[in-house]
């Protein structure tokens, strides 16, 4: 066929339709509006005499030859992408952005500010929008294009993305301060009589803790459940409850609420958070800037763990 007839904008049309395997979310992705979109693959068929992606569901499926295809337009769209930057040069004070970063509540609460401070005092141009995401849905919101970069743990490779780790954080147990059975500080005894607060993102029944306690024969009395972090420090400070979380989540709210913080009676863990974006804008000017500011910030807030009482 002659591939004169094949232009920048159907490369996208196909990528965004593959990666998305819905035809509104393609239009999301491309900024575009559902018909267009339609009217735009109709043309894509008669081009490449082939239906590329049939209707199942609620889903686009692809065909074997778009499966075929699938590999060598996202390489031409990369290269494309990297020669552009390749060539363009990065002017921060002419940029006008919006950057969505996704971000759990806990790295929020901490590090929101630091970063709003940080970049856009150096970018006028720039917007930020931050994005509620964690480790089970920020790589799905990276590919739907509804997040630019995040902040997740529990990280695997994956040749799609590109990810650096960025600090580490281990777990201390918070209760209201002055507890009446804590006097004498958190023996593992009085761990597993107390009752908890399980913080989990999609209903779990247990935790690591849980694990690590059954590991020596244990089980512990988790009461309460709640899908973010910053709740749980009030609700602990007013109640009977303990809540195993992040040390510097703990020693952030502890400036604020009454709140005593002890060590883990238990094995600790120490979690690895990672910065992660689609490998296509490893070389992208803006990106990279972008990236090294949330680095920048996210280093030099780090401090070193200390031991809790």
């Amino acid at each position: 066929m002659d591939i004169s007839k094949l232009d920048i904008k159907s490369l996208l049309l196909f990528d965004a339709i593959y990666k998305t395997q819905n035809l509104s979310a393609a239009a999301n992705v491309l900024d575009s509006s559902q018909p267009a979109v339609s009217r735009s693959l109709a043309k894509l068929r008669l081009t490449l005499n082939d239906p590329l992606f049939t209707r199942q569901d609620s889903r686009m499926v692809p065909t074997a030859k778009a499966v075929a295809m699938s590999e060598y337009v996202k390489a031409t769209l990369e290269n494309l992408q990297f020669c552009v930057n390749c060539f363009s040069e990065f002017q921060l004070a002419n940029t006008k952005m919006n950057y969505r970063i996704g971000l759990n509540d806990l790295i929020l609460s901490l590090y929101a500010q630091p970063m709003i401070d940080h970049i856009l005092s150096e970018a006028p141009g720039i917007d930020l929008s931050f994005v509620n995401a964690n480790y089970l849905d920020a790589l799905d919101s990276i590919d739907k294009n509804k997040v630019d970069v995040a902040v997740i743990s529990h990280y695997s490779n994956s040749s799609r993305y590109s990810y650096e780790p960025v600090f580490q954080d281990d777990y201390v147990t918070i209760s209201r301060q002055g507890h009446s059975r804590l006097e004498d500080g958190l023996s593992l005894e009085r761990f597993v009589e107390l009752e908890h607060i399980l913080i989990t993102y999609n209903n779990a029944q247990s935790g690591w803790v849980d694990d690590e306690l059954a590991k020596i024969g244990k089980q512990r009395k988790v009461r309460v459940r709640l899908p973010f972090f910053s709740s749980a420090p009030l609700i602990t400070s007013t109640s009977e409850l303990l809540c195993t979380l992040p040390r510097q989540f703990a020693r952030y709210f502890q400036h604020s609420l009454p709140l005593d913080i002890h060590s883990l009676p238990i094995r600790n863990h120490t979690h690895t958070f990672f910065l992660v974006w689609l490998k296509r804008f490893d070389n992208d000017p803006a990106h990279r800037w972008l990236r090294n500011r949330i680095k920048s910030v996210l280093m030099q807030s780090i401090q070193a763990p200390e031991t809790d009482g």
